[in-house]
């Protein structure tokens, strides 16, 4: 089975239009899986601690030609849990924080602790490969050592774990092609 994994949509239905136009070109019949980060959060973290009961309008970038293409299984994003801290609404909390399928982890990343650069530390998970976006950095990472790629790239899973970076949408038109029965990790990027 073949899964496609986007990640970082931030609201932004153009991006999103041209990367789900790419994966039904690429690999018409893989179900889609999202690494949350759906919408953009217009309360900064700092506000956000302070602020209840706030309209969804005031509090995300949301419109009906957006959500129209949200038709894919999704974890919950750091975006998502602002927006739900702010308005009250329990939409943005039933999204899970995990998905697995295969033996493989489908996560956001918020979860990780980060250094000021931008280096995930990684948790000790049982599964060998883990998804995750947050970043917007494409990369994969074995033994905690990062290796960036070029779009196109395709890597096995072998005898050891993975991490898998799929990028962001919003920014790059980024998105991986996970094949659970070859054991396979293809980086795509849409033509913006």
């Amino acid at each position: 089975m073949q899964i496609a994994i986007i990640s970082d949509l931030h609201s932004n239905t153009k991006a999103l239009k041209k990367v789900l136009r790419h994966i039904r070109d690429v690999a018409p019949q893989a179900p889609i899986v999202c690494l949350g980060d759906l919408y953009e959060c217009t309360v900064s973290k700092k506000k956000a601690a302070f602020i209840r009961d706030m309209s969804l309008q005031d509090a995300a970038i949301t419109s009906q030609k957006f959500e129209q293409h949200l038709q894919f299984l999704t974890v919950r994003g750091n975006q998502e849990e602002r927006i739900a801290k702010v308005t009250g609404l329990a939409q943005f909390t039933s999204y899970p924080e995990t998905i697995e399928i295969d033996n493989a982890l489908f996560i956001h990343g918020h979860q990780f602790s980060w250094t000021p650069e931008w280096t995930a530390i990684f948790p000790k998970y049982a599964h060998e490969i883990i998804f995750f976006g947050h970043s917007h950095q494409a990369a994969y990472y074995v033994d905690g050592e990062r290796h960036v790629v070029k779009h196109g790239t395709t890597i096995t899973v072998e005898k050891k774990q993975l991490f898998i970076n799929v990028g962001s949408v919003v920014d790059h038109y980024e998105w991986a092609l996970y094949d659970t029965g070859i054991k396979t990790v293809t980086f795509q990027k849409a033509h913006a």
